[in-house]
C-alpha cells in the first residue's frame, strides 16, 4: 500500500505516540519493519529496575542480554534495591547517552566502583544519595564533573547534609533538591554556604509527610530562592520520571520571587 502521508510525518507520528505510551510500543512494532525501527528507541528510553518487585525487571543474567544491545537508546535510568554489583556496574557504564539517572540504595558500593558516575557527560538530571555523590566526587576531575547537569536531587539525613560542601562545583546547576525526613538544625547554614557558591540557585527541601510544619515555615522564611515543602506524592520513581519535585520547587520559588517583587514595588 502506498502511504498517504510523507514518510517523515509518519515517523514523527509513531515516534510521538510511542513516547506518549511506552506500553503501546509493542503493538506499534508489529505494524511493519520500518515502524519497528522508528519506535524502538522510545521502548528503551525509560528503564526502571527495582529488584524484588514484580512490576519491574530484575537485573539478572536473563534480562541483561535483552537490554544490553539497546543500551544506546536508554536516556532515563532508575536503579534501586539492586544487589548484584558485578552486573550493575558494567551495565551502567555502557549507558553513555543518559540524560537522567536515579541511582538509589547504593550504600554497598565502594568508592572505586563509583568512578564511572562522573563520566556521564550529557547527564541533565541526577537523583542520588549524598554519600554516594560525595564518594564519587573523590575520583572526579573538574572537566569530568557533570558539565551539563541542571537538576540535582540528593537524599540526605541530618548527619551528612553538610557533606554537600565537599562536592566540586556543578557548572550548569539550576535546581537543587534535598530529600529529608525532617528539618535538621544544620540546614540553614548549609543553605547559606550553597548560595555563596550558587547565588541564583533554586533550592528545594522536600520533607516527609511527618515533618514539623513550624520548622518548615522557618526554612521557607530564610531565603526567597528556597522552597521547603512536604512530599505528598510518596512515590520516588514517579517523582523522578515526571520531574514532579523539581517542577514544584521551581513553581514555589517563582511565586516567592514574584511576591517579593510586588512587595518591594509597593514600598
Amino acid at each position: 500500500m502506498i502511504p498517504k502521508l510523507p514518510p517523515e510525518l509518519e515517523w514523527e507520528i509513531f515516534e510521538l505516540a510511542a513516547e506518549a505510551s511506552t506500553e503501546d510500543c509493542a503493538k506499534y512494532m508489529l505494524v511493519s519493519r520500518q515502524v519497528y525501527h522508528w519506535v524502538k528507541p522510545a521502548l528503551y528510553a525509560h528503564l526502571i529496575v527495582v529488584e524484588g518487585l514484580g512490576h519491574s525487571p530484575k537485573l539478572d543474567d536473563h534480562i541483561i542480554p535483552l537490554i544490553q544491545p539497546n543500551h544506546c537508546f536508554i536516556k532515563h535510568l532508575c536503579i534501586t534495591n539492586f544487589t548484584c554489583l558485578a552486573l550493575i556496574i558494567p551495565f551502567m557504564q555502557q549507558c553513555t547517552n543518559l540524560l537522567s539517572l536515579a541511582f538509589w540504595n547504593s550504600d554497598l558500593l565502594e568508592i572505586s566502583n563509583l568512578r564511572f558516575l562522573a563520566h556521564f557527560k550529557c547527564l541533565r538530571r541526577l537523583s542520588v544519595h549524598m554519600n554516594t555523590l560525595v564518594d564519587a566526587s573523590l575520583e572526579a576531575t573538574e572537566d569530568s564533573w557533570f558539565p551539563a547537569l541542571t537538576e540535582l536531587e540528593i537524599y540526605t539525613g541530618p548527619t551528612n547534609i553538610c557533606r554537600f560542601n565537599q562536592l566540586p562545583i556543578f557548572p550548569s546547576l539550576l535546581i537543587l533538591n534535598f530529600r529529608m525526613i525532617d528539618v535538621c538544625p544544620l540546614i540553614l547554614s548549609v543553605f547559606d554556604s550553597v548560595h555563596e557558591v550558587y547565588p541564583h540557585l533554586r533550592v528545594g527541601c522536600v520533607f516527609s509527610m511527618y515533618a514539623r510544619s513550624g520548622a518548615i515555615r522557618v526554612v521557607n522564611a530564610h531565603h526567597s530562592h528556597v522552597a521547603a515543602y512536604k512530599d505528598r506524592i510518596m512515590s520516588p520513581v514517579c517523582c523522578w520520571r515526571k520531574r514532579l519535585l523539581w517542577q514544584e520547587t521551581n513553581r514555589i520559588v517563582d511565586e516567592r520571587i514574584a511576591a517579593e517583587s510586588e512587595g518591594s514595588g509597593t514600598d
